[in-house]
């Protein structure tokens, strides 16, 4: 995680104004947190979806989906996009993201990690 750790730590002054933090907490208890930041005016990045690893797999991170995904409907963007880990892509693709390229992993060039899109537009329904 030392390696890592430039890349994956919050640092708010790297962030353009148009970036969104959510933490999500039960009893005063932090389980994760996601964020998205504006690339254009159509599409909004999912920069972090984090969950505490001994609560993943107890739907907090599909909560912090649903957030993410309405925040952007909100916020009238028509497509997320977000860069994986390559362990989390199943996740993303359960809630209907799809694999769209690949890129390399800053900390670990050889590492290549997926990069997915979501469709945000609303249903007619």
């Amino acid at each position: 995680m030392a390696s890592v750790r430039p890349e994956l730590e919050f640092l708010p002054a790297r962030f353009a104004p148009s970036f969104h933090v959510y933490i999500l907490e039960e009893n005063g208890e932090r389980l994760g947190f996601c964020s998205l930041i504006s690339v254009d005016a159509e599409t909004i990045e999912l920069h972090d979806l984090f969950v505490e690893p001994g609560r993943i797999g107890q739907g907090y991170g599909k909560q912090l989906w649903s957030y993410a995904v309405k925040l952007a409907r909100d916020l009238e963007y028509r497509r997320l996009i977000l860069t994986a880990d390559p362990h989390a892509e199943p996740f993303y693709a359960r809630q209907g993201a799809i694999r769209i390229g690949e890129k390399a992993s800053a900390a670990f060039p050889e590492r290549k990690l997926p990069v997915m899109e979501y469709p945000l537009k609303r249903s007619n329904c």
